[in-house]
């Protein structure tokens, strides 16, 4: 089974990863995936208005999965 963690990504990094401030930030890890679920989870976040920043991808050296690390932001909405 999938590992989901999504955590806020520090307002310092921010500019490391050249995202302006009008952008909610999070650092999205996805442990115990194959190969095929990359493309999908890049689609699935990308559907649902985020820009992705940054990706990387590792192979377990355990097992035939991945861990994907992915900077993603989507634009703060404001009323």
């Amino acid at each position: 089974m999938n590992k989901v963690s999504k955590i806020p990504l520090d307002l310092n990094l921010y500019e490391e990863y050249a995202i302006h401030q009008s952008y909610s930030a999070f650092k999205l890890v996805v442990d115990n995936i194959d190969i095929e679920q990359v493309d999908q989870i890049e689609y699935d976040y990308m559907a649902q208005g985020y820009k992705i920043f940054y990706t990387d991808l590792v192979r377990k050296q355990q097992s035939n999965t991945f861990q994907l690390t992915m900077i993603i932001a989507k634009l703060a909405y404001t009323f």
